[in-house]
């Protein structure tokens, strides 16, 4: 799937933020400029008075940065700011047109994404570290085992995953080199037609256990990644919160689950076993 370019709040309903963006894409050119008013001095207080509390309604469903994103272009900063005059006007139009379209097309993001996960049951996210060192290759790990849960089980593979996975195939340890470079293959042998996910494990019936699939989280067209990895596999999975419902993040990084639960997010800490200390 490919993430909207947009971030819900935590606590926003999916349909309510769609039917909030379907609404104002009707509704924002009449709402932003009223019948009655002819003066661009009043259809610039009418624009800017319906800007304020959009934003304000935007918020509600966005974090604060996407929401004030809406009105940070230049155009809207030269309405709010310039002597009124007959130029104001057509500046005015073509601001709203660009809105409406904007509304509607993240509302169409967000449905989008809405369907590619419906029926994906329990969502897990495994961390590169899963991939290269779990004493099970991925063709044959019991994921219900790891979700829990006899259902059907989704598991999401953030793009950055891909991307570090690509990289380990160059390493220098010949463990990682293999596992990198089997996890690719598998993944790209699974998911044929992305970004709708693909079927690794069939649904069974003996013992009863639901389809097991795999699919591609990608990157949001203009997405800028955070410097550390394992931040970007956070932000991502809180991305995808909204959509996933019961997401839980799979790692054996110290440092991965410590960030995933600092954001508030599910974590399946696993370990190998130590043994014991070395000259004890």
């Amino acid at each position: 799937m490919t993430l909207p370019s947009i971030e819900l709040r935590p606590s926003a309903k999916l349909d309510e933020a769609i039917a909030l963006l379907r609404t104002l894409a009707t509704n924002c050119y009449n709402d932003a400029q009223p019948v009655g008013m002819s003066l661009p001095a009043e259809k610039r207080d009418a624009y800017v008075r319906w800007a304020t509390g959009t934003e304000g309604r935007l918020r509600a469903i966005l974090s604060i940065r996407d929401a004030a994103a809406f009105f940070g272009s230049p155009r809207h900063r030269d309405i709010c700011s310039m002597t009124p005059g007959s130029q104001l006007l057509p500046m005015i139009n073509a601001e709203i047109d660009a809105l409406s379209d904007r509304f509607e097309t993240l509302a169409n993001e967000l449905d989008s994404a809405r369907r590619l996960f419906e029926r994906a049951g329990t969502c897990l996210v495994p961390d590169t570290s899963f991939y290269i060192e779990h004493g099970e290759k991925i063709e044959h790990v019991d994921f219900h085992a790891l979700a829990q849960v006899p259902g059907p089980v989704r598991v999401l593979i953030p793009m950055i995953v891909v991307d570090e996975l690509d990289g380990l195939k160059r390493g220098a340890s010949s463990k990682a080199r293999w596992r990198a470079g089997y996890s690719v293959a598998v993944i790209d042998r699974v998911i044929v037609d992305p970004p709708r996910p693909g079927i690794l494990n069939p649904k069974k019936h003996m013992p009863p256990r639901g389809e097991v699939t795999f699919q591609i989280v990608f990157d949001s067209r203009g997405h800028q990644r955070m410097p550390i990895n394992d931040d970007e596999i956070v932000d991502r999975c809180l991305v995808c919160q909204p959509f996933a419902g019961n997401l839980t993040v799979i790692t054996y990084d110290t440092g991965q689950s410590t960030r995933a639960r600092a954001a508030g997010l599910k974590v399946n800490k696993l370990s190998h076993d130590l043994g014991q200390e070395p000259g004890a």
